[in-house]
Parts: structure tokens; C-alpha cells; sequence
């Protein structure tokens, strides 16, 4: 099709436009458009029901992982929202090439600027979770000083960059029809050859060439914050967590406290891993294709197919990955006899059920130790561990009274026992603290 609309100098008939269109009206086209929207309605279901299990956890949206997971989901809600058309939106001047194409450049627009929204905050979001973990694991931030200093930052530049971004191009005109999919290419399809920018075709309303202005700004700084700003702050962050986390296990081995602070640092890890391969599942394909781009060559179809694929499953990622956790939880308590379908359920429905039934869980209390020094006048105490079930092994909450940035931050856990406790900071060794009167010491 391109090969023969380059050698074309003037105006095609509508018939002949008709026919050129007819191949990717009735083939490829069509079936990107119903593949792609099909799994955005799937991406958007999970994404809606993330938002339903937190909201109906133990915690809700008291954490910050659970905040920044409600911002992830609102997110591929908007992003799915964009998808999920069957091509409706497109303006019915590309009707000859675009299959069901039923609406105008205000549909389009509308459809673009919801689409970008959901696509900018979504990637700073999934950046925003990698650095979250990272101020928890790496840097040892205590709960409060995250909510305070950090959280605003994790919410507020997704949501201000989306914001400018999607508005700069509704406001230039750079939402426009590619394809069926409305996005920010340079408005010029078969019809427009022969006219110069600005001119529109008799029997169209579309002017050619809308949206020329700003295009060249917003392909460059677009692709690369997509190509390469976003996969460098999540490729490094994990790198500094995985080699964090690393050290605090050797360091804790000295401390003779090595598997139970490999199990929770390794929880952490092991999550952090887990959305950044949803990540890359999710824009792997288009990143080769936005190479493609910059390299003027076209996609392969192959690889059109697996972005459209791929590219609207975020929001099934993500929920899968919160829930994995809970239904391994619900197959390890059940034994043998219970099924994984079973454990799914279970892990669906119990937790929110046993929230609105007002059933929560008793924390066992801090208890005192008096070593033989207290009889004699002295009174030594210390707070013994207070033990929380992880899965299969325990992990130990050390001071959790007094928070501090030597404690253990209990923030990032989702609250309902998937054992996704951060913070892992390597105490000094050690000792019991003289104390007068009745107050405790810290281990």
C-alpha cells in the first residue's frame, strides 16, 4: 500500500481508494482492531477487580503499595478504555481503509486523549512502584517519612506528566486517526494525496496534515521517554534492589538471622521482579516497533500482532501477580485435598468476606523478658519478636513500637499476609538495654 501511494502524484478516485483500503479494511486491520479491543475489555475487567480485592482487604488503601497499585489500575482502566473501541472512534472519512469506522475527529480526540492519559500515567506509575521498594529495601525509609515525603512524588509526576502531556496534544491538534487507533501521527491517509496541508478533499471534513505542527517534538521526546527513559529507571531499580537486598542477606548471616531475612527480602525482590516483567511483557513488542519507526521502516506483521496482544494485558498482569500470592497461601493451608481452582476461590472471596463480616485478625502482644539482673533490683526487659505467618516461615517485626530508621518498615506488606515486608536494615548486633522504671528497651 505504501509502495503505490508513493508512486501516486495525484488525487486517487474514491474508487480507487476503496480498493487500495480494502485489504487492511477486511484483513489485517480488522483483526488487530477485534484481537486488540478483546483484550483490552479483558485488561480493564482485572484491572476494576484489582481495585475491588484491595478495597476489600484488611488494609485497603491504608498502605502505600496499595495506593500506588490503585493508581497502576486506574491507570490501564483509562489506557483500556482507549483500546477497547473496535475501531468505533475512528472518523468515518477513513471508513475505505479503516474497518467500522463510525465516528468523527471528536470522537477520535476524545478516544486519543483518554488513551494517553492512561498509557503516560500507567508507565511512570509501573516507575513508581520500583522506587517505592527501592526507598524501602535500599534506603530503609521508615512508614512515615514514605507517606510524607516520598508517596506525593510516586503519584504526582505519573498523574502532572500525563496530564501535560495529553493536553499539549489535544490543544496542537496531534490526536489523530493512525489506523483505526487514534494517537498523535500527522493526519495525511490515501485521500489526502495531491492536497497540501491544511486543504481538505471535497466530501471529507478532516483537513490533511492536521496535527503537522508539533509532531517531530512529540515523536522524539514520546518514543524516548517510552523507548528509553522508563526501561532505564526500571532496569536500574531493580538492578540496586536485587543487589541490596544481596548484601543485607550476607550481612545478616553474621547475625545468625540469614533465613529469616532471606525469606522476606527475597519476598520483596521476588515482587518487584514480578511487575517488571509485566512491564516488559507489555511493551517489549512495541518498543521493538517504535525502533522500527525511528528507523522509517514498517512494522512487521508479525510484530503488529503481538503488541496488539501484549500490549493490553497489563491490568491482567498486575492482577495476577497480586493475587498469586494468596491463592499459593489458600493450596499450602488446604493440603493435598484442595485443588488450585479451589485455592483461587478462596483467595478471591475470603479475605473480603471475613472484611465485611468486620472479623479481623488478633496481632500476638509484645511480651516482657526479665533476665536474672531485674530480680536483684535492676530492671532489664526487652521486647520480645513479635512473630507474623509468611507463607511457610515467620518473619521477625523487631521494635515494632518505636519507629525508627533502624526498624523494620511494615508499610509495604499488602496487609493480608502475602509476607511482602520491606525494610530490611541490618541491626547492630545484639544486646539488652538498661531501662528504669517500666519502659522497654529496643533489641
Amino acid at each position: 500500500l505504501l509502495f503505490i501511494l508513493k508512486m501516486e502524484e495525484s488525487p486517487l478516485t474514491l474508487d480507487e481508494l476503496s480498493a487500495i483500503g480494502a485489504e487492511n479494511r477486511n484483513g489485517h486491520g480488522k483483526a488487530n482492531a477485534i484481537i486488540g479491543s478483546s483484550l483490552a475489555i479483558v485488561s480493564l475487567i482485572s484491572s476494576s477487580t484489582l481495585v475491588w480485592m484491595i478495597k476489600r482487604s484488611r488494609t485497603s488503601f491504608t498502605t502505600t503499595y496499595h495506593r500506588i497499585l490503585l493508581g497502576m489500575a486506574i491507570s490501564d482502566i483509562l489506557y483500556s478504555l482507549g483500546l477497547a473501541n473496535f475501531n468505533f472512534t475512528a472518523p468515518r472519512d477513513d471508513s475505505y481503509f479503516v474497518w467500522n469506522a463510525s465516528g468523527n475527529q471528536v470522537t477520535c480526540s476524545v478516544q486519543g486523549f483518554t488513551y494517553f492519559i492512561g498509557m503516560n500515567s500507567g508507565l511512570f506509575y509501573s516507575c513508581s512502584l520500583n522506587l517505592y521498594s527501592l526507598a524501602v529495601v535500599k534506603y530503609n525509609k521508615p512508614d512515615r517519612y514514605i507517606r510524607s515525603k516520598v508517596e506525593p512524588f510516586l503519584h504526582g509526576i505519573p498523574v502532572v506528566l500525563a496530564l501535560i502531556g495529553s493536553i499539549t496534544l489535544l490543544a496542537e491538534q496531534n490526536i489523530n486517526n493512525g489506523g483505526g487507533n487514534c494517537y498523535a501521527p500527522v493526519y495525511k491517509p490515501p485521500h489526502c494525496i495531491g492536497y497540501e496541508d491544511g486543504q481538505t478533499r471535497e466530501g471529507f471534513d478532516i483537513p490533511c496534515g492536521r496535527g503537522h505542527d508539533g509532531a517531530v517534538l512529540f515523536f522524539y521526546v514520546g518514543g524516548l521517554t517510552t523507548t528509553f527513559l522508563v526501561p532505564l529507571i526500571i532496569g536500574s531499580s531493580l538492578g540496586i534492589i536485587h543487589r541490596s537486598v544481596s548484601k543485607q542477606e550476607n550481612n545478616m548471616a553474621g547475625y545468625g538471622a540469614s533465613n529469616i531475612n532471606r525469606s522476606n527480602s527475597r519476598l520483596v525482590l521476588h515482587r518487584v521482579i514480578a511487575y517488571s516483567v509485566s512491564y516488559v511483557l507489555t511493551w517489549s513488542f512495541s518498543i521493538i516497533g517504535i525502533g522500527f519507526e525511528i528507523a522509517n521502516m514498517e512494522w512487521p506483521t508479525a510484530l503488529w500482532y503481538l503488541a496488539n496482544i501484549f500490549n493490553p494485558l497489563q491490568g491482567f498482569f498486575n492482577l495476577a501477580i497480586y493475587i498469586f500470592p494468596k491463592v499459593e497461601r489458600a493450596k499450602s493451608r488446604g493440603g493435598d485435598n484442595m485443588t488450585w481452582f479451589q485455592a483461587f476461590k478462596i483467595a478471591f472471596w475470603v479475605q473480603g468476606m471475613n472484611q465485611a463480616a468486620g472479623q479481623t485478625r488478633r496481632q500476638p502482644p509484645n511480651r516482657t523478658l526479665h533476665t536474672p539482673a531485674a530480680k536483684e533490683g535492676t530492671p532489664w526487659t526487652r521486647d520480645m519478636a513479635t512473630t507474623k505467618h509468611v507463607g511457610q516461615e515467620n518473619v521477625v517485626n523487631l521494635g515494632s513500637e518505636n519507629k525508627s530508621d533502624n526498624n523494620i518498615n511494615t508499610d509495604s506488606t499488602d496487609g493480608d499476609g502475602d509476607g511482602y515486608k520491606t525494610s530490611l536494615a541490618v541491626p547492630n548486633a545484639p544486646s539488652l538495654s538498661p531501662v528504669s522504671g517500666s519502659g522497654s528497651g529496643q533489641l
